[in-house]
Protein backbone atom coordinates (compact mmCIF):
# COMPACT_ATOMS: atom_id res chain seq x y z
CA UNK A 1 0.00 0.00 0.00
CA UNK A 2 2.78 2.54 0.73
CA UNK A 3 4.09 1.93 -2.80
CA UNK A 4 0.72 2.88 -4.31
CA UNK A 5 0.63 6.03 -2.17
CA UNK A 6 4.12 6.99 -3.36
CA UNK A 7 3.08 6.50 -6.99
CA UNK A 8 0.01 8.68 -6.46
CA UNK A 9 2.11 11.43 -4.84
CA UNK A 10 4.64 11.33 -7.69
CA UNK A 11 1.87 11.52 -10.30
CA UNK A 12 0.35 14.53 -8.51
CA UNK A 13 3.70 16.35 -8.37
CA UNK A 14 4.38 15.71 -12.07
CA UNK A 15 0.90 16.89 -13.08
CA UNK A 16 1.05 20.12 -11.02
CA UNK A 17 3.36 22.28 -13.25
CA UNK A 18 1.16 22.10 -16.37
CA UNK A 19 -1.92 22.83 -14.26
CA UNK A 20 -0.24 25.87 -12.72
CA UNK A 21 0.27 27.44 -16.17
CA UNK A 22 -3.06 26.36 -17.69
CA UNK A 23 -4.72 29.69 -16.79
CA UNK A 24 -2.28 31.88 -18.72
CA UNK A 25 -2.59 32.43 -22.45
CA UNK A 26 -6.25 31.71 -23.11
CA UNK A 27 -8.99 34.25 -23.81
CA UNK A 28 -11.14 35.85 -21.12
CA UNK A 29 -14.28 37.93 -21.59
CA UNK A 30 -14.79 41.21 -19.78
CA UNK A 31 -18.19 42.94 -19.88
CA UNK A 32 -18.88 46.46 -18.69
CA UNK A 33 -18.72 50.12 -19.63
CA UNK A 34 -15.77 52.14 -20.84
CA UNK A 35 -14.50 54.10 -17.83
CA UNK A 36 -11.66 55.81 -19.72
CA UNK A 37 -9.38 55.59 -22.73
CA UNK A 38 -5.80 56.85 -22.40
CA UNK A 39 -4.84 59.90 -24.45
CA UNK A 40 -2.49 57.78 -26.58
CA UNK A 41 -5.16 55.12 -27.20
CA UNK A 42 -3.01 52.32 -25.75
CA UNK A 43 -4.97 51.66 -22.55
CA UNK A 44 -8.66 51.10 -21.91
CA UNK A 45 -10.30 50.99 -18.48
CA UNK A 46 -13.52 48.99 -18.24
CA UNK A 47 -15.83 49.22 -15.24
CA UNK A 48 -17.54 45.92 -14.57
CA UNK A 49 -21.02 45.51 -13.12
CA UNK A 50 -19.58 44.75 -9.67
CA UNK A 51 -17.80 48.14 -9.68
CA UNK A 52 -14.31 46.75 -10.27
CA UNK A 53 -12.28 48.64 -12.90
CA UNK A 54 -9.97 46.62 -15.14
CA UNK A 55 -7.16 48.21 -17.18
CA UNK A 56 -6.58 46.55 -20.56
CA UNK A 57 -3.73 47.17 -23.02
CA UNK A 58 -4.64 47.97 -26.64
CA UNK A 59 -2.28 46.98 -29.45
CA UNK A 60 -2.20 47.49 -33.21
CA UNK A 61 -3.70 43.99 -33.47
CA UNK A 62 -6.72 44.74 -31.26
CA UNK A 63 -9.92 44.47 -33.34
CA UNK A 64 -12.55 47.06 -32.40
CA UNK A 65 -16.03 46.40 -33.74
CA UNK A 66 -19.24 48.42 -33.57
CA UNK A 67 -21.84 45.86 -34.54
CA UNK A 68 -20.05 44.05 -37.36
CA UNK A 69 -18.17 47.12 -38.64
CA UNK A 70 -14.50 47.76 -37.79
CA UNK A 71 -13.88 51.10 -36.07
CA UNK A 72 -10.86 52.92 -34.64
CA UNK A 73 -9.85 53.19 -30.97
CA UNK A 74 -10.84 56.86 -31.16
CA UNK A 75 -14.48 55.68 -31.45
CA UNK A 76 -14.37 54.24 -27.92
CA UNK A 77 -16.26 56.65 -25.69
CA UNK A 78 -16.64 56.86 -21.96
CA UNK A 79 -19.88 55.17 -20.94
CA UNK A 80 -20.08 52.87 -23.97
CA UNK A 81 -21.02 49.29 -23.16
CA UNK A 82 -18.38 46.82 -24.32
CA UNK A 83 -17.45 43.17 -24.34
CA UNK A 84 -13.67 42.79 -24.37
CA UNK A 85 -11.92 39.54 -25.21
CA UNK A 86 -8.53 39.58 -23.51
CA UNK A 87 -5.41 37.46 -23.33
CA UNK A 88 -3.67 37.21 -19.97
CA UNK A 89 0.13 37.13 -19.77
CA UNK A 90 2.04 36.74 -16.52
CA UNK A 91 3.52 40.01 -15.27
CA UNK A 92 1.61 42.23 -17.72
CA UNK A 93 -1.87 43.76 -17.86
CA UNK A 94 -4.38 41.84 -19.97
CA UNK A 95 -4.20 42.61 -23.70
CA UNK A 96 -7.41 43.24 -25.66
CA UNK A 97 -7.75 40.89 -28.62
CA UNK A 98 -11.21 42.17 -29.58
CA UNK A 99 -13.58 44.88 -28.34
CA UNK A 100 -17.24 44.74 -29.30
CA UNK A 101 -19.57 47.73 -28.94
CA UNK A 102 -23.29 47.89 -29.64
CA UNK A 103 -24.23 49.20 -33.09
CA UNK A 104 -26.23 52.07 -31.62
CA UNK A 105 -25.27 53.37 -28.23
CA UNK A 106 -26.87 56.06 -26.16
CA UNK A 107 -24.64 57.47 -23.49
CA UNK A 108 -25.66 59.90 -20.84
CA UNK A 109 -23.60 63.08 -20.92
CA UNK A 110 -24.49 63.64 -17.24
CA UNK A 111 -22.40 60.61 -16.29
CA UNK A 112 -19.20 61.92 -17.90
CA UNK A 113 -16.21 63.17 -15.91
CA UNK A 114 -13.17 64.98 -17.31
CA UNK A 115 -9.85 66.35 -16.12
CA UNK A 116 -9.75 70.17 -15.93
CA UNK A 117 -6.17 70.11 -17.27
CA UNK A 118 -6.65 67.32 -19.83
CA UNK A 119 -10.17 67.46 -21.35
CA UNK A 120 -9.42 64.45 -23.57
CA UNK A 121 -9.28 62.26 -20.44
CA UNK A 122 -12.86 61.11 -19.82
CA UNK A 123 -14.43 58.68 -17.39
CA UNK A 124 -17.87 57.37 -16.44
CA UNK A 125 -17.27 57.81 -12.73
CA UNK A 126 -15.35 60.21 -10.54
CA UNK A 127 -11.69 59.30 -10.22
CA UNK A 128 -8.17 60.52 -10.98
CA UNK A 129 -6.71 61.74 -14.27
CA UNK A 130 -4.48 59.11 -15.88
CA UNK A 131 -2.04 61.86 -16.97
CA UNK A 132 -1.66 64.13 -13.94
CA UNK A 133 -3.53 62.53 -11.06
CA UNK A 134 -5.97 65.43 -10.54
CA UNK A 135 -9.55 64.69 -9.50
CA UNK A 136 -11.91 64.33 -12.47
CA UNK A 137 -14.82 66.78 -12.52
CA UNK A 138 -18.36 66.25 -13.73
CA UNK A 139 -18.65 67.43 -17.34
CA UNK A 140 -21.25 69.89 -18.51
Amino acid sequence: MPRALQSLALATILAAPPAAFAHEGHAHHLMGTVASVSHDGKTLEVKEKDGRTVRVALTSETKILKGEKSVAASDLRSGARVVVTTKETEGAPPTALEIRMAESETTSPQSSYTCPMHPEVRAVAAGKCSKCGMDLEKAG
